[in-house]
């Protein structure tokens, strides 16, 4: 973020002239104790804004990235079997986002509130979606057909052209975002994902189209990789569906993953169709 861009009518200088390192981290540190399935939603906020105020302002370095057209994507959807025909994977509506009824609370989400969510390697969406090596799932490939401008959050690294002094305030700063977005929340503790999607809603969520089309930020399941996520009527403007995989269950191996494929599905007036009947 250019000085030019800051609110308030500060720089980036001046925010981090008032920051503390020491009353920083012990901000972290008292955050995280906190017990989060006891407080609501806006007890939360404050709580966050208590990590990210000094002297009432708060500025996040809101950086985006682009990812253009013709990159692809992926989607893992567990599915009862394979068969074919296959009665979960019939029409494309079937690859994009699940119904806002079956949506349950998530990295970003609310319960209800569906998103899609993607991965940029097929091994990291397979241990994002939990999925077991002998389970059915539909491998969804989406080719982006429009540049797609995604927010950074908690993956930024590049802090050179600041001074040593603020680049070490910067580096805490990103880690305790990049922290909360790949909090390990075992079943039973959804509510641990209220800090990620409060974090994303109001700090991370700029002006649709025109500035973000996505949020991107670390993967759980695989550390060094990133996932992307959009709301489902910016996908559709974004996306397309470039073919379905179906499997059942894949295979380890030193050098990656097998696939156990037992179908490919592509689209012909707006309908699956297996390439085995072709």
């Amino acid at each position: 973020m250019k000085e030019k861009d800051l609110p308030y009518g500060i720089t980036m200088n001046d925010y981090l002239f008032k920051v503390d390192v020491h009353k920083l981290l012990d901000k972290i540190e008292n955050f995280k104790r906190l017990n989060i399935k006891k407080m609501n939603e806006k007890q939360i906020r404050k709580e966050i804004m208590e990590v990210l105020l000094f002297d009432d302002k708060s500025v996040l370095q809101q950086r985006t990235s682009k990812f253009e057209t013709g990159k692809v994507i992926y989607r893992i959807r567990k599915l009862k079997n394979c068969d074919i025909p296959n009665l979960e994977m019939k029409a494309v509506q079937d690859a994009w986002n699940p119904p806002d009824k079956f949506v349950r609370r998530q990295r970003l989400n609310k319960s209800y509130e569906s998103l899609l969510y993607t991965c940029f390697e097929v091994d990291t969406a397979l241990e994002e979606t939990k999925i077991k090596e002998n389970e059915s799932f539909a491998l969804i490939c989406y080719e982006i057909i429009d540049d797609i401008k995604a927010t950074l959050i908690g993956i930024n690294n590049d802090f050179s052209e600041y001074d040593d002094n603020d680049r070490l305030k910067l580096r805490i700063i990103n880690n305790f975002l990049k922290d909360e977005f790949t909090r390990e929340v075992g079943e039973g503790n959804e509510h641990l994902y209220k800090l990620s999607e409060i974090i994303a809603k109001d700090y991370f969520d700029l002006p649709p189209r025109a500035v973000q089309d996505a949020w991107c930020y670390s993967s759980i399941a695989n550390k060094s990789a990133i996932n992307l996520c959009m709301r489902p009527d910016i996908a559709t403007e974004k996306l397309k569906v470039k073919y379905v995989s179906l499997s059942e269950g894949y295979e380890r191996f030193e050098n990656g993953i097998q696939l156990n494929v037992k179908d490919h599905l592509i689209i012909e007036n707006d309908k699956f169709v297996s390439v085995m009947d072709k």
